[in-house]
C-alpha cells in the first residue's frame, strides 16, 4: 500500500510493539453534557473575574494621578473653572461612589461622554474595537494554519542537521520583538520596494483598496510574531502523542499517513494547541497595541495611548473593560473546545 505508513523509525515512537495492545482512541461522547458541565462550574468564577478587573482598571487610572480637569481645559483655567469641571463630571465625589456609578453605568450599556470631546464613550471606543477585532481575527486565521502544518513537519523524522536549523530559525524569531518585525516590514515592502503603504491611515481616510492594504503589513507582522510559539507546541503535542498505543495500533492496521495525522494524533494533540492559540489571542490583545501604534492603525491600541496623553479616564476605562472580557472570554472558549475536541476530556 503505497500511502499507508511504512514501519516507522525509532525516532517517532511509532514502530510496531509486540507488548502493546491495538488500542483504539479514547472513546468521545457527551461533549454538550462536558460543555454545560463546564460553564456551571466557570460562570461565578468569571463574573468574580471581571469585577475584580473593575476594581484594578478604575484603581489604576485613579491612582495614575491625571489631573483631567488640567488636561482638558488647559494650563491657563482659573480655579473656579476647575472645580466647576470636577463637579460638572462627578469628579469632586468620593472614589467609591464614582466607581459604584461607574460600575453600574457600564454594565447597563451607559459608558459616558468622552470629556474630550463631548461624543459618547461607545461611539468613540466601539469602532475602534472593531478594528482591532478584525486585525486580532485576520491575523490568527493566517497564522494557524501556517502555524500547525509547520509543526506537523517539524514532528516528522528527518536529519538532526534540518530539525536543528529549524528549530534555530522558530526560536531566533520567537526572540524578536513585534516592533522591529513591523518597521523591518516597513523598510523592506514600503521603503524598498513600495509595494504596501507605511502606515495604515487608509484605513480611516481611503477607498477599498486602501482599506484592504492598511491591513497587510500589520497582520503580517502580528502573524509572523505568532508562528514560532504555535509551530512548536504542535510539533511537541503531536511527538507525544506518536507515542500512545492507538497511534501505534493505527500504524499496524496500515492507515494512511495522513488519516492518522488528522484523524487520530490531532485530536488528541488539540488540548495544548488551542490552549497554545488561547494564550497567543490574549498575547495579541498586548501586541496588537504595539503595532496598531507602529502603523497607525486606527485601533483599540492607538486610541488607549491618546486617551491617557489627554487624560480621557472614561475611554481608558471602557478600553480596560473591554480587553478584560477579551482575556476572560478567550479563556473560557479555549477550555470549551479542549472538551469538544479532545476525547480525553469529554469524560474528564
Amino acid at each position: 500500500m503505497t500511502d499507508a505508513l511504512e514501519p516507522l523509525t525509532p525516532e517517532t515512537g511509532l514502530g510496531p510493539r509486540a507488548d502493546v495492545p491495538a488500542a483504539a482512541p479514547p472513546a468521545g461522547g457527551g461533549a454538550a453534557a462536558s460543555v454545560l458541565r463546564f460553564l456551571r462550574v466557570r460562570i461565578l468564577p468569571a463574573l468574580i473575574t471581571l469585577w475584580l478587573i473593575s476594581v484594578i482598571v478604575f484603581a489604576s487610572t485613579h491612582v495614575l494621578g491625571i489631573n483631567v480637569a488640567m488636561r482638558v481645559l488647559g494650563r491657563q483655567a482659573t480655579p473656579a473653572q476647575l472645580a466647576d469641571f470636577r463637579r460638572a463630571n462627578g469628579l469632586d465625589r468620593p472614589l467609591l461612589t464614582q466607581y459604584g456609578q461607574w460600575l453600574s453605568d457600564f454594565v447597563r450599556g451607559n459608558w459616558g461622554m468622552s470629556v474630550v470631546s463631548n461624543r459618547p464613550v461607545s461611539d468613540i471606543v466601539v469602532p475602534r474595537f472593531v478594528y482591532t477585532l478584525i486585525l486580532a481575527i485576520a491575523s490568527i486565521i493566517v497564522a494557524l494554519p501556517l502555524s500547525i502544518a509547520f509543526g506537523i513537519y517539524l514532528a516528522r523524522p528527518g536529519s538532526r542537521v534540518r530539525e536543528l536549523a529549524l528549530s534555530i530559525t522558530n526560536v531566533s524569531v520567537a526572540a524578536v520583538p513585534v516592533f522591529v518585525i513591523g518597521i523591518v516590514l516597513i523598510y523592506f515592502f514600503s521603503v524598498k520596494l513600495g509595494i504596501t503603504p507605511v502606515d495604515s491611515t487608509g484605513l480611516a481616510f481611503g477607498g477599498v483598496g486602501d482599506r484592504i492594504a492598511a491591513f497587510i503589513l500589520p497582520v503580517l507582522t502580528l502573524v509572523i510574531s505568532l508562528m514560532p510559539h504555535i509551530s512548536r507546541l504542535t510539533q511537541v503535542s503531536v511527538r507525544e502523542t506518536m507515542t500512545t498505543p492507538y497511534a501505534r495500533a493505527a500504524v499496524l492496521r496500515g492507515l494512511a499517513r495522513r488519516t492518522i495525522t488528522y484523524r487520530h494524533l490531532m485530536p488528541n494533540a488539540s488540548g495544548p494547541i488551542i490552549n497554545a492559540v488561547a494564550l497567543d489571542l490574549i498575547w495579541l490583545v498586548g501586541g496588537v497595541i504595539i503595532v496598531e501604534n507602529v502603523f497607525g492603525f486606527p485601533g483599540m491600541g492607538t486610541l488607549l495611548v491618546q486617551s491617557i496623553a489627554s487624560g480621557d479616564l472614561l475611554v481608558v476605562q471602557a478600553v480596560a473593560m473591554l480587553c478584560g472580557l477579551l482575556f476572560i472570554g478567550i479563556g473560557m472558549a479555549a477550555d470549551i473546545l479542549v472538551v469538544v475536541f479532545n476525547p480525553r476530556m469529554r469524560n474528564a
